[in-house]
């Protein structure tokens, strides 16, 4: 442990704070686009026959995509506010356990629902045309959340003085090279999916209005949204998980350990960030296709 506070660890704070400050803003406009999106859905709701309109305008709103991404972008918030009090360089702040271990437990919950996330909006892609990597892909999304929680209980065990740091330090690199072989599964599919569809689908807002308004032409463009920002978001995270294997295992780092890690947090925002904007997008790609849709049975009864 450094017994002094470097420039590096000074940047590392202010790095954190304004990772912290953005991500908690994401995560409340998302809430309040989800709530806004949940009246509008209520009011088209009413107008439909059906059981119980609120009942199902609280599945719209609490749906697993919804949740999943708000609560990704609340634990990255507050890992980053809690790693902004562990500036002393150390890989274990045994002084700090109170920062240390909220640490480990918001990364190693946006870890999971990262993965449940990603694997939830890349199955229909892999499922239609890779179906050796579906069943892949399925046993990483029920591993790696079980090698999340290992993490967790070996931070609690290790603050406890039950198991030396080396159990730790080995770990670590085992749910990094987990999450990182599921990163480059779903970016070859990803790639793959946009290169079979790129004669037959064009960009995500130029489709054509008769194909847009079937529900395979809406399927696709959503697909193709998923795809893209998918493998974006994918190379953002990859840049976190070398930066944070670099931080575990390179011992001359150690000056600027805190740095690292705070630049791999600004990554793995920044992943998330593109999650939203996938959800925005998607969410417009929905309205457009449904007010084309309804335009299209209107006109022919002004016409008459």
């Amino acid at each position: 442990m450094r017994s002094a506070i470097s420039l590096a660890d000074y940047v590392a704070f202010y790095v954190d704070c304004a990772v912290t400050f953005i991500c908690y803003a994401l995560s409340f406009c998302l809430a309040v686009h989800i709530i806004c999106g949940a009246r509008a859905k209520n009011k088209e709701l009413r107008n439909k026959p059906g059981p119980n309109t609120n009942a199902r305008t609280l599945t719209h709103i609490f749906n697993r995509f919804n949740v999943l991404l708000i609560l990704m972008g609340v634990s990255i918030a507050t890992c980053c506010l809690f790693e902004a009090f562990c500036v002393d360089g150390s890989p274990l702040p045994n002084a700090t356990p109170q920062y240390w271990l909220p640490v480990v437990f918001s990364l190693s919950s946006f870890e999971a629902c990262y993965t449940t996330y990603a694997w939830s909006r890349s199955a229909p892609i892999l499922k239609q045309r890779h179906r050796y990597l579906y069943a892949t892909m399925y046993m990483l999304s029920i591993v790696n959340p079980v090698f999340f929680l290992i993490q967790f209980v070996i931070a609690c065990l290790l603050v406890a003085g039950k198991l030396p740091i080396v159990y730790f330090r080995v770990w670590g690199p085992i749910v990094l090279l987990s999450l990182f072989l599921f990163d480059a599964i779903l970016v070859l599919a990803f790639t793959q999916h946009l290169q079979e569809n790129s004669c037959t689908s064009s960009n995500d807002g130029n489709v054509s209005t008769v194909e847009y308004n079937t529900q395979v032409g809406l399927d696709r463009t959503k697909l193709s949204i998923v795809a893209r920002h998918g493998i974006w978001s994918c190379v953002s995270l990859a840049s976190c998980l070398v930066l944070d294997f670099l931080s575990q295992l390179v011992p001359t780092m150690g000056p600027y350990l805190n740095l690292l890690n705070s630049f791999a947090l600004v990554f793995a925002s920044l992943s998330v960030g593109i999650l939203f904007v996938m959800k925005l997008r998607l969410d417009s790609c929905r309205i457009k296709r449904n007010s084309r849709c309804s335009g299209s049975l209107v006109r022919p009864i002004n016409s008459v």
